[in-house]
C-alpha cells in the first residue's frame, strides 16, 4: 500500500518516530489502531442512544406562545423548560435541569403589518 503525505506531515512522522526510537511504520500502526478503536466506540455509542421522539416539540413551535416573542425557548414536550434572549444561557439551564438534548427554538417576534391580499393596479397622477 502507498500513501501521499503532505511534506509538512511526512516530516513530522519521521521526527515523531526519531524522537522515539522506533519507524515511521509503527507510528503509523499506533495511529490506525486508536482511529479504530475510536470509530468502533462511536459506533457502539449511537447504537446505544435511541433517538428522541420530538413530535411534541416541533409541533408546539407551529403556533409557539407569543409571550416568548424575541426569545429562545428549550422544550421538553410542550413545557418550555427555560428561556431567554442568549441561547447559550437557555441551553445550560436546561442542562441543569438534567435534560441531556434540549430542543432549542427561537421564537420570532410577531409580524404586526397586516397582510392584505391581492393586486392593486398602479397609482396613476
Amino acid at each position: 500500500m502507498s500513501i501521499q503525505l503532505a511534506p509538512e506531515v511526512e516530516a513530522a512522522l519521521r521526527a515523531e518516530a526519531t524522537a522515539r526510537g522506533v519507524s515511521v511504520e509503527v507510528i503509523l500502526t499506533e495511529a490506525f489502531k486508536i482511529y479504530e478503536t475510536q470509530q468502533k466506540r462511536a459506533q457502539i455509542h449511537s447504537a446505544l442512544t435511541p433517538l428522541k421522539d420530538r413530535s411534541v416539540e416541533i409541533a408546539w413551535t407551529v403556533h409557539p406562545d407569543s409571550r416568548y416573542g424575541g426569545e429562545w425557548v428549550a422544550l421538553e414536550g410542550s413545557e418550555v423548560i427555560a428561556h431567554g434572549k442568549d441561547g447559550r444561557v437557555v441551553s445550560a439551564c436546561a442542562r441543569s435541569k438534567n435534560i441531556a438534548s434540549p430542543f432549542l427554538f427561537f421564537v420570532t417576534e410577531p409580524d404586526p403589518t397586516p397582510f392584505a391580499g391581492g393586486w392593486l393596479p398602479p397609482i396613476s397622477e
